[in-house]
């Protein structure tokens, strides 16, 4: 089977490694990274379609080159164009952030590494739920939830790969599959909520995904949903340019005990990144990422 490609061009200062890798969800479905050869595949259809994957890498300096086996008709290679660039945010303007960390050494980096740009679902909904399931656990265990989550999926044709369920096909397997077969314990009444008022229609989503609801207006939302506390909202506006509201939980406990030698409490960590403004959030995620041993940079 021909294989079809075609290029997307990014920012001089985008980095595909770092924004894969940016934090856990490169482990989840839709998503797959070989990080031998550099190549992201990402698990996708056409409303109605079939299945299908897309591989992404980098194509020298400014673009990527997205290769899809078999056919690449119009309307296919206009959702990639969408999906791509959605997920690795390839639209975002880092430029006020890296100024700022030019005038710190330990961040001086930032902006030749590629880093600031964190890998997010298709859309908001897949998100969301990933989200449900890694609070108040291990991340390779909420990993694992998200896995057995998504054998309720579409396969795509030829491999074991999945793409990630709608909420009527959750909705379907019902809160019982959700505990015995997804194991994802009380996080399935959570769950269950969510798609059931994405699929009634009293939660559009899709405003989100459009970027129609920003700031104040989409953290009320995001902590009207059930499962959602402050922490995991503040997580999740990261995902979509929003870095003003840090996310504290006990692994931000942890980071501040390595970084700093000693216990500090809420307010102190706000007190340490409240000079990066509306960056604050993206400042402690590069302390993460750079001190945590999550990523080894060089």
């Amino acid at each position: 089977m021909k294989n079809s490609s075609f290029t997307i061009r990014t920012s001089s200062d985008f980095g595909l490694d770092l924004t894969v890798r940016s934090h856990g969800y490169y482990q989840t479905p839709p998503f797959g990274w070989d990080g031998l050869t550099g190549v992201l595949s990402i698990a996708m259809r056409l409303p109605g379609g079939e299945p299908f994957i897309a591989y992404v890498r980098e194509n020298g300096s400014g673009s990527l080159r997205v290769t899809v086996p078999g056919g690449l008709d119009d309307e296919k290679k206009r959702e990639i164009r969408r999906v791509v660039p959605h997920c690795l945010k390839l639209d975002e303007d880092l430029s006020g952030f890296y100024s700022m960390c030019e005038k710190i050494k330990k961040f001086g980096d930032a902006e030749r590494i590629g880093a600031g740009r964190l890998l997010r679902s298709p859309t908001a909904f897949e998100d969301i739920v990933k989200a449900q399931l890694a609070t108040n656990v291990a991340w390779k265990q909420a990993a694992r939830m998200i896995h057995n989550l998504c054998q309720l999926g579409p396969k795509v044709p030829g491999s074991d790969r999945r793409i990630f369920p709608e909420p009527g096909a959750i909705l379907s397997a019902g809160d019982s599959w959700l505990r015995e077969k997804g194991r994802v314990g009380y996080r399935a009444g959570y769950v269950i909520d969510l798609c059931g008022k994405v699929a009634d229609g009293s939660l559009d989503l899709s405003r989100v995904d459009r970027a129609e609801i920003r700031g104040a207006d989409l953290k009320r939302l995001l902590m009207s949903i059930k499962g959602v506390g402050k922490s995991t909202a503040h997580y999740l506006l990261m995902l979509h340019g929003e870095y003003s509201s840090l996310s504290i939980d006990s692994a931000t406990h942890a980071l501040m005990r390595k970084i700093t030698g000693k216990e500090m409490t809420d307010g102190q960590i706000e007190a340490r990144y409240r000079r990066w403004g509306k960056y604050k959030a993206l400042a402690l995620w590069y302390e993460w990422v750079t001190a945590s041993g999550w990523l080894s940079i060089e």
